[in-house]
């Protein structure tokens, strides 16, 4: 089976209708599934431990925690998310699933967008992939600190990459043994380019300006999205379609750097149990 697809609810028929019919006109096999991440979770982690699936689909609105759970459960394969417009012309559904935390990239898409999705999960199942190249669209201060802290997660896990300058880049001849993390400083983006390559988009914005909400909301319409200054988890989710197109090549690295997450919020918590128990004893 190539992808897994997974929806909250039934009233997101529409979205997952045209998800499963755009699977099987571009020729990928796909299970369809209703489960939901806060009413159905022992069923949905069953379901999740039992595919072999090589990318996950997921979609939800409202709270649109239905990808992110999806992407705690597969550390190792890329898991694309749909926000569905339930309230608020999405916008809501559609931070909920591109803003993930750090080391769990959901790669998501514009609010309903299933044909894109399905698109998207295509290049990933197209051909191997053999490396990462960074498109960078200016010289924004934030826009460096992003791309080296990207960069920096790649050299970890020993994976090749480049960089060229947004000036050069022609989107029709892109190299689609590639997957490209593009770099957008959100303030001067115009419009998103189309490419037959794989393209992860990571907005770049100053801190504390929700207005920038609506940019993505509406430029998110094409291609695949990361969290507002995610360059890292743009990276990560880069090293994932690698690894499901070289045979799990990098697999054992995912694990390990989620085994760290992992650990990190374990100290904290123990650190706070510690704490509080010390309270108690004064």
């Amino acid at each position: 089976m190539s992808v897994f697809v997974v929806f909250g609810s039934a009233s997101d028929s529409s979205v997952y209708e045209t998800v499963a019919d755009e699977c099987k006109a571009q020729g990928l096999k796909a299970e369809v599934r209703v489960l939901s991440a806060h009413r159905t979770p022992k069923q949905l982690e069953k379901a999740l431990r039992k595919t072999r699936a090589k990318v996950f689909i997921a979609g939800a609105g409202v709270s649109a925690a239905l990808p992110g759970v999806v992407k705690s459960h597969q550390p190792v394969r890329p898991v694309i998310g749909i926000p569905v417009h339930a309230s608020y012309f999405g916008l809501d559904a559609l931070l909920s699933v591109h803003q993930m935390p750090p080391g769990m990239p959901v790669l998501g898409v514009g609010v309903n967008q299933g044909k894109e999705a399905v698109r998207e999960a295509k290049k990933i199942l197209s051909g191997k992939k053999s490396g990462v190249v960074f498109i960078k669209s200016s010289n924004n201060v934030e826009l460096i600190n992003r791309l080296g802290e990207a960069q920096e997660l790649l050299k970890r896990f020993e994976v090749p990459f480049e960089e060229i300058s947004l000036d050069r880049v022609d989107w029709q001849a892109l190299d689609e043994s590639k997957v490209y993390i593009d770099l957008i400083d959100l303030m001067e983006l115009d419009a998103i380019e189309d490419s037959n390559a794989l393209v992860i988009h990571v907005p770049i914005a100053k801190p504390n300006l929700p207005e920038q909400a609506i940019l993505i909301l509406d430029k998110a319409r094409t291609g695949l999205w990361v969290a507002i200054c995610g360059g890292a988890n743009a990276a990560l989710a880069a090293i994932e379609v690698l690894n499901v197109s070289n045979g799990n090549k990098y697999a054992k690295k995912l694990l390990a750097y989620r085994k760290e997450l992992e650990k990190k919020v374990l100290k904290a918590d123990k650190e706070l149990q510690s704490r509080s128990r010390a309270r108690k004893r004064k």
